[in-house]
């Protein structure tokens, strides 16, 4: 059985930081790039429910919620496997899929989930100072951006207490970022797996055999939906549980550095991206952010406070922070050594049905 577990928050950085952490030969885990078809299957299907006259013209085609349940299973399976290295454990990283963590959760009985928060004004900055489009969001207000972030953050976090913490572990990404060793401990205890110091120099694995893959090649988003399986490489036979187990076959392919925050990835775990936002919010967004984003709040973040106090950095974390910032023309040059110089960012949509939209005309 492979063993699944389901992860998110914005894309890049927040998540990418734990999972290239636990991502390696050592756990034989695998989590790859967002999918970016996952998240649009689920939102198929919940605008499907939300329509009576849709969901009796199903039912009335033998398309019942015990066959629509397990193509869907399948559906995410296939992807989640064969778009990445075969691995006993696998993963899915795709932005927002929280907000389907319950559906998610009946669908594969074994999975857990990691709901990594992050503080939403260092999160929407990270979106609009990348240029990262997303359905909905936009990037020239930061007021609506942070709108946006509470109204997903909120069902995300609804979703992650429905499922319980049994089965769904809330990690802060500050101190996750502050207190690495700590807090990877407890994730690892969590997805029982056991320790290994591997996990604490993700950027020694960056391109190497069972570690972080990032490709050279551009990406095409339709490649995702094509056979990714080479002509003339071993397969790896592995099965997983929805209602009954099922055998599917997954091949070796690399993965694509066209993620914006790649260049975050290769760095070990550092300072830098923490406070970044500080300065760059509008000052009338600043003094409404309490009731423009209430979440802030709820997850343990002050509204009010600019720049925030996270807390105090391990000692390991500062001194990679120092070094980082006086060798700033070799970490730049790292950057370009690994990623490619073409890079494609493609438009992502992460809009999902849980919380936004009228439901489609029958």
């Amino acid at each position: 059985m492979v063993n699944m577990q389901w992860s998110s928050n914005r894309m890049g950085t927040s998540a990418g930081i734990l999972f290239d952490h636990s991502q390696n030969h050592v756990f034989h885990y695998r989590c790859g790039q967002e999918t970016r078809v996952i998240p649009r299957i689920l939102q198929m299907r919940s605008h499907w429910l939300r329509s009576q006259k849709e969901s009796l013209r199903l039912e009335e085609a033998g398309l019942s919620k015990e066959v629509l349940d397990s193509a869907i299973a399948a559906f995410c399976l296939e992807i989640i496997a064969r778009h990445g290295d075969p691995a006993p454990r696998l993963c899915n990283k795709d932005p927002l899929t929280l907000k389907s963590a319950a559906y998610l959760a009946e669908l594969f009985p074994e999975a857990k989930f990691i709901f990594m928060i992050r503080d939403g004004r260092a999160t929407v900055h990270s979106i609009i100072s990348r240029k990262v489009t997303i359905t909905g969001f936009d990037l020239t207000s930061y007021r609506q951006c942070l709108i946006k972030w509470n109204a997903a953050i909120q069902v995300m976090h609804t979703q992650c207490r429905e499922v319980g913490t049994s089965r769904c572990l809330m990690v802060p990404y500050e101190q996750l970022v502050l207190h690495p060793r700590d807090w990877m401990q407890k994730i690892l205890h969590f997805l029982d797996v056991p320790w290994n110091e591997s996990v604490l120099h993700h950027e020694e694995l960056i391109n190497k055999p069972g570690g972080v893959s990032l490709s050279n090649r551009e990406s095409n988003t339709s490649s995702l939906l094509a056979d990714p399986t080479p002509t003339a490489t071993p397969c790896l036979t592995l099965s997983y549980v929805t209602r009954d187990a099922t055998p599917i076959s997954t091949c070796d392919t690399p993965l694509v550095a066209v993620e914006r925050s790649s260049d975050q990835v290769i760095k070990p775990v550092n300072l830098e991206a923490l406070s970044k936002w500080v300065g760059h919010i509008p000052d009338d967004v600043v003094q409404d952010m309490a009731e423009i984003a209430p979440m802030l709040s709820v997850l343990g973040y002050d509204p009010y406070a600019n720049p925030p106090k996270y807390g105090s950095p391990d000692s390991a974390v500062a001194d990679n922070t120092k070094h980082i910032r006086s060798h700033e023309k070799l970490w730049e040059n790292k950057a370009k050594d690994l990623l490619s110089p073409n890079r494609v960012f493609h438009d992502v949509n992460l809009e999902d049905s849980a919380s936004e939209g009228p439901a489609p005309a029958a």
